[in-house]
């Protein structure tokens, strides 16, 4: 017998209007997903996913659009050389933990004890350049990845991205494009516009990961007084095992808003990332250094 890892959120949804979302069978879902239906059976019968819902014992399987979502993460992370029972495992584990369209807040959860302290705009902007120098520094076709509130503040900033992205292995930045600035259509660097209620819409991510080596920086802008210097709460790591998670949510966000995410990216993020020993030791470093960097203009 198979033991379920995974059960159906989708049992009887309402969506506006009052309206029962549309139900699919194994053909259409196999159809969607670019599987066989013996590759969708075969999927449930050993690893017990995806859960279909039925109305009886000898009812035909029905899915949901999110299950459609789901097997298709799986694909993708198979397709990158992942065992699918560990896709399998991977993809659960997320549904089950929820997803997060904010990064500050998913490294907040998944790492109590991060430290996280707050920055003039000014002294944020000179830590994110040290972030991004070390990237380019080292040469070693990273992944890099961003947010920016705005369009605008992505475009003051076009031509470091733009070499970022001339020597990584893949660049993309997601930010509030609805009145331009994104990437020039001749630019590396892969974009995506935030929805209008995204969270991330008040955030500023630098991240780089390179296979050895990468960095950290989050922050969401604290609202001061009309008039006031903008502040930021960051936090900023070397710990690989924190890059990977801030990663996870960006590459969830550009995914979702339509960006083709390269099959390595998937690859490399569905491997366990291992913090180093003197990670902590750097962490303590780069927070002090930061709380006086810009405090001198």
């Amino acid at each position: 017998m198979c033991t379920r890892l995974y059960k159906s959120a989708f049992n009887s949804v309402q969506v506006g209007g009052g309206c029962v979302e549309e139900r699919i069978g194994i053909g259409e879902l196999a159809e969607r997903t670019g599987l066989s239906e013996s590759a969708l059976r075969m999927w449930e019968h050993r690893h017990g996913f995806p859960v279909p819902v039925r109305g009886s014992a000898t009812a035909h399987r029905r899915y949901s659009s999110h299950d459609v979502e789901l097997v298709t993460q799986v694909r993708d992370a198979k397709a990158a050389g992942l065992p699918l029972g560990v896709a399998i495992a991977n993809v659960v584990n997320r549904q089950r933990r929820g997803s997060t369209e904010s990064v500050f807040g998913a490294l907040l959860d998944e790492f109590p004890g991060l430290m996280s302290f707050r920055v003039p705009r000014p002294a944020a902007v000179d830590l994110s350049r040290a972030l991004e120098d070390e990237c380019l520094a080292r040469a070693t076709r990273p992944v890099v990845l961003g947010s920016f509130q705005l369009g605008e503040r992505f475009a003051a900033s076009s031509r470091r991205w733009s070499e970022l992205a001339r020597t990584a292995s893949w660049c993309a930045v997601a930010a509030d494009f609805s009145q331009g600035g994104h990437p020039y259509p001749e630019s590396k660097v892969a974009w995506c516009d935030l929805p209008e209620d995204s969270p991330m819409r008040r955030e500023w991510t630098v991240a780089w990961w390179d296979g050895v080596g990468g960095s950290i920086l989050n922050g969401w802008e604290v609202p001061v007084e009309r008039g006031g210097t903008a502040l930021y709460e960051l936090v900023v790591s070397t710990r690989l095992d924190v890059v990977a998670a801030a990663a996870r949510v960006l590459v969830g966000v550009m995914r979702a808003q339509g960006v083709r995410i390269p099959s390595t990216v998937i690859q490399g993020l569905e491997q366990p990332f291992v913090a180093s020993p003197d990670s902590s030791i750097s962490d303590r470093i780069l927070a002090r250094a930061a709380s006086r960097l810009g405090k001198k203009r």
